[in-house]
């Protein structure tokens, strides 16, 4: 949110991050995995779906995992990422 400053980092393929507020307190960390952008714990095409509509609807709301590839944008290059997450596995 404003006045927060996130912490982040990987590790074994989950993603965490640390919220440091405004008054110096640090949040708990969150932890996600990346393509798990409904946050449901499964990689599947109910993900790909919700980063589709991300991306056309220019949504600016945060997706966490969205950014598939870490490149700092949420684009097509994140869904076809995601594509091949969901085919290999």
């Amino acid at each position: 949110g404003p006045g927060c400053i996130f912490i982040v980092w990987t590790e074994n393929g989950l993603v965490y991050a640390h919220r440091l507020k405004e008054d110096g307190t640090l949040g708990m960390p969150d932890t996600f995995i990346s393509g798990d952008i409904n946050m449901d714990g499964n990689i599947d095409i109910l993900d790909v779906i919700m980063l589709v509509n991300h991306i056309i609807n220019e949504n600016t709301s945060l997706l966490d995992g969205a950014d598939i590839n870490d490149d700092g944008n949420i684009n097509v290059i994140d869904v076809v990422a995601l594509v091949i997450i969901i085919l290999s596995s």
